[in-house]
């Protein structure tokens, strides 16, 4: 029951934020072959022939290629809740590395690990169980997604 009511406070928490910085996110300096694609998640619908929105409930998610996301960053970035990236053939242990990423949990389910943390590099956060966190990470097969400061798209 304490997992399942600090979840939805911290949906609340993070629906409740304003504007996503992204100056720090190394990841927007990988190659286009390493980030499949990144997803904005934001209240407003973003026009671009190049972006799928997809809405879930009040929220849309935008998703494009790295390249579009750098491209349209002001946009994009604009009244976001998070960021996220699907990320191919990367290291785990390097993007701890990069990131400095803090563990704080960790959860196995069924063949996908999440871990949720802190990274110095950002300033925006939420609180969960009264510890900052702003980067959640699911690994499953080859794959990664990162999410700041978490994953709001599902894995």
């Amino acid at each position: 029951m304490k997992k399942i009511l600090s979840f939805f406070i911290l949906l609340a928490c993070l629906f409740s934020t304003s504007i996503f910085k992204t100056q720090n996110l190394f990841l927007f300096d990988l190659d286009e072959g390493v980030v499949e694609k990144v997803c904005f998640v934001g209240d407003n619908q973003i026009e671009n022939e190049e972006f799928e929105n997809v809405k879930c409930g009040s929220k849309f998610f935008t998703y494009c290629s790295l390249s579009e996301a750098k491209l349209n960053m002001e946009k994009l970035c604009k009244n976001k809740d998070g960021i996220l990236f699907y990320l191919a053939g990367y290291k785990l242990e390097k993007l701890f590395s990069e990131s400095k990423f803090e563990e704080i949990s960790s959860q196995k389910i069924e063949d996908m690990t999440i871990l949720t943390g802190y990274s110095p590099l950002y300033q925006d956060c939420v609180f969960v169980d009264e510890k900052k966190v702003n980067m959640q990470i699911a690994v499953f097969d080859e794959k990664i997604i990162v999410g700041f400061p978490m994953i709001l798209t599902g894995f």
